[in-house]
């Protein structure tokens, strides 16, 4: 497997990282609307395809899925992209985009504004992340146009729970 573009080589696409609880209504990286609800943070890599190259510096990402049904096992790249996808109203999985963590940062969690957009650095089970909140521009689709997400709050997907 090529590891260009990755940035965490230690872990497994499928790997449960964490659970991230929304308050309100969000938008994850691609800009599509994420309902309020508590979510499992599953690692993931872009997939090598047309409809993706260019649309992020790296290729790891977090993968939201529902929570109240995920045991915390491992989940193959399939279910958990399937999983990921019944949150949204496009059908496409809710990704949080991953940055590495600035060589020397030891205070943890760390909220940062920079030209990436907003970057939180947390340690998880002693791996490093840094978790992309409000990115400074949304991932484009390869021919530089907009996400074709233009929907509104009343658009947002319920959590499954």
């Amino acid at each position: 497997m090529s590891h260009a573009g990755r940035v965490y080589l230690e872990l497994d696409p499928g790997q449960l990282l964490g659970v991230l609880e929304l308050s309100t209504p969000w938008r994850d990286s691609r800009g599509q609307p994420i309902a309020p609800g508590v979510y499992s943070l599953r690692y993931a890599l872009q997939p090598w395809i047309k409809d993706h190259l260019g649309t992020s510096e790296y290729r790891d990402f977090l993968l939201l899925t529902d929570a109240t049904d995920d045991d915390g096992r491992w989940l193959p790249d399939a279910s958990a992209e399937s999983r990921s996808g019944e949150l949204t109203i496009t059908g496409h999985p809710a990704v949080v985009a991953l940055h590495p963590v600035p060589p020397g940062m030891t205070s943890f969690p760390s909220l940062v504004e920079d030209e990436a957009g907003v970057v939180l650095y947390v340690r998880s089970g002693g791996q490093e992340l840094g978790m992309e909140l409000f990115p400074s521009r949304r991932l484009e689709t390869p021919a530089g146009r907009p996400s074709k997400d233009q929907s509104t709050p009343d658009d947002f997907a319920p959590n499954p729970r």
